[in-house]
């Protein structure tokens, strides 16, 4: 953007939302190219979806092993949607209406 001319504040604005949007990425990445794992407790009556990559198969439920839970999933669509609009105005687009109210 700097050799492009773009105004100060609008590289920085630039490279704020691309900081936000890095943990979605990281997410985005881990559920693109992992395996999802079904397991019940019966003890404490509960099923857990683990989400592990290919290469941690064999770890996937040791408690150093990189996880996503439900609500990293949905604290990541929210971020997404408050992104929306900012993203939007920045490739010239009208931003797309929420799909839940």
């Amino acid at each position: 953007m700097k050799e492009r001319g773009f105004p100060a504040s609008e590289q920085e604005a630039s490279a704020e939302l691309i900081g936000k949007m890095a943990p979605v990425r990281d997410l985005r990445n881990l559920l693109a190219h992992s395996h999802f794992h079904g397991r019940y407790n019966a003890k404490k009556r509960y099923f857990t979806v683990v989400v592990s990559p290919a290469k941690d198969l064999d770890e996937a439920y040791l408690p150093e092993a990189r996880r996503a839970d439900f609500a990293e999933i949905q604290s990541a669509l929210l971020l997404l949607e408050d992104l929306q609009a900012p993203l939007s105005r920045l490739a010239g687009i009208p931003p797309i209406p929420a799909p839940h109210p």
